[in-house]
């Protein structure tokens, strides 16, 4: 429709799908989990018949839960069944696709029908409760390549809408015939407004003076400075803070396996046991060889990917047992190494999935994205540590906790700053 003066009219043809909307989805979930609840085809039974009402309630339920989490449980209050039942948001999205793909080629029917095409649209402004459905925005804006927004008030476009629609004339009353004997009694009816007046919308009651927020791109930006500072904070402690005070320092050659000489007063007896945070890795201690060095095996290889503290007994003394050599990509090989890599791979694809949530559908950062990014941060202060560990430094465990703690706050406070950038509709 287009705006003409103080009216509307039609372009091109109106069309529709008959008997599609939300009720069709919240049967395609019903049907989809009916099969693996191995139900009775007992149509007499008024338990079951009360059950399996209760249950499509259940799949409206998470249906609208499926529109802002990755899966939703239902319950199943039916004897001999299961007590829930699990559905992804992916498999909610491979039900309703089809039925998705031709409410859009139904759409793309009415564009073309009222000579237009989909570049002469400034924006596509879904109505009706399937409109926070991400899979509608997301293939309206594939198909037609224009913003997709929803409206501010979904369910309650056409009831707003019909409010405002001048209401029909109404007829005037007939005269009735009064016997000249009886003086009729006259009532004088309250003033009707004019059609215009009748149309103009009301005005809203004045809203509670209040304090105003600061605007959200300012609360964004105030987030994104505190998670920066963070951030830098861990990365100092990672670069400049305190290491271990053992200073007695004992290389091992990485392609020949073999570390410096001892001092010609070291007992021929003594052993070596490296350790990491205090504990002793699994292995046994390695012996003192004729030339005064220790032969490093391969078990202790694969843990050795940056300087350890290491026992000597019997005199008890600790040295700094520490790598040299070796190509650079060595250190990766190990199994601290592996779990660098597979810690920052896991910390990144969890947070790009957590912020991706935040920024298309919501505007408030909810306790379970909260904990969320806190955990990214948590894992990626371990792998800051280990980055640094495989550099050459021997961090103290205050620092691992400071380092652990700057980065969790960070990841937490970048939550919020991406969640501020979106404005609520």
């Amino acid at each position: 429709m287009r705006q003409v003066g103080g009216g509307f009219t039609f372009l091109g043809k109106p069309e529709g799908i008959e008997q599609l909307g939300g009720l069709d989805f919240d049967d395609a979930i019903f049907t989809h989990i009916l099969p693996s609840l191995g139900l009775p085809a007992d149509d007499d039974n008024p338990q079951l018949t009360s059950a399996l009402v209760e249950l499509r309630r259940e799949c409206a339920a998470a249906k609208e839960k499926l529109s802002f989490d990755v899966a939703a449980t239902i319950p199943v209050r039916v004897a001999g069944a299961p007590s829930s039942v699990r559905v992804t948001r992916s498999e909610f999205e491979e039900l309703i696709g089809p039925s998705i793909g031709r409410t859009v080629d139904c759409l793309e029917r009415v564009i073309l029908h009222a000579g237009l095409s989909p570049a002469d649209l400034a924006a596509v402004v879904m109505v009706g409760g399937s409109a926070s459905i991400p899979i509608v925005s997301e293939q309206l804006a594939a198909r037609l390549g224009r913003p997709v927004a929803p409206s501010s008030q979904p369910k309650l476009c056409v009831a707003m809408g019909a409010a405002l629609l001048p209401a029909p004339a109404a007829r005037p009353a007939a005269t009735p015939t009064v016997p000249p004997a009886v003086t009729p009694r006259t009532e004088v009816p309250p003033p009707q407004p004019s059609p215009a007046q009748r149309t103009r919308p009301q005005p809203s009651p004045p809203r509670r003076a209040g304090r105003p927020g600061p605007p959200r791109s300012t609360r964004s930006r105030g987030y994104a400075l505190a998670a920066g500072l963070l951030l830098l904070i861990g990365v100092v402690f990672a670069v400049l803070g305190p290491t271990t005070a053992v200073r007695s320092q004992l290389r091992w050659d990485v392609a020949k396996g073999r570390t410096t000489a001892l001092p010609a007063n070291t007992p021929a007896g003594a052993q070596l046991t490296p350790t990491i945070l205090g504990i002793e890795l699994p292995g046994d201690p390695i012996k003192l060889g004729a030339d005064r060095t220790f032969q490093i095996n391969d078990g202790y290889k694969l843990f050795l990917a940056g300087p350890v503290v290491a026992v000597v007994e019997p005199s008890g003394g600790e040295m700094l047992l520490d790598r040299s050599g070796g190509s650079w990509w060595s250190p990766f090989a190990t199994i601290p190494g592996g779990a660098l890599i597979l810690g920052l791979l896991f910390a990144l694809a969890y947070a790009e999935s957590l912020l991706r949530e935040l920024r298309k559908h919501r505007a408030r950062v909810h306790v379970g994205d909260l904990i969320g990014m806190a955990g990214v941060g948590l894992v990626l202060g371990f792998v800051l540590t280990l980055a640094t560990w495989i550099g050459g430094r021997l961090l103290t465990p205050i620092s691992v906790v400071l380092i652990v703690v700057s980065l969790s706050a960070a990841a937490g406070l970048l939550g919020f700053a991406v969640s501020a950038r979106r404005t609520p509709h």
